[in-house]
């Protein structure tokens, strides 16, 4: 719960989540955060892999967890967060269907 508080209000850029957890499943944990956070799960079961990804987990790690595995993962992780970046770095221009023109300002 202390954790749920924690990264619902700290700057989290990504967070590795086990689904079987004492007190509460990681699922509801994240499905508890406030605001979008990057989301790995580790976890033994494979039946809870569709449900992470409903809840736009970037990646579904099963155990025992390969290091190439959890490399791959990061790795996905740390280019989702240069993309972001980039984007809140930028605006962008875009043009209707009918040529006209309008600004998305990311920032």
């Amino acid at each position: 719960i202390e954790t749920s508080a924690f990264v619902s209000s700290a700057p989290v850029d990504l967070i590795f989540v086990d689904i079987n957890m004492p007190d509460l499943n990681g699922l509801d944990f994240v499905r508890s955060l406030v605001g979008q956070k990057m989301v790995v799960f580790t976890t033994a079961y494979s039946e809870y892999a569709i449900e992470s990804y409903k809840l736009n987990a970037v990646d579904y790690l099963l155990k025992p967890i390969s290091f190439s595995d959890f490399l791959r993962a990061a790795n996905k992780c740390k280019h989702l967060l240069a993309c972001i970046a980039t984007i809140q770095l930028q605006s962008w221009d875009y043009f209707c269907s009918d040529r006209s023109r309008f600004d998305i300002q990311t920032r």
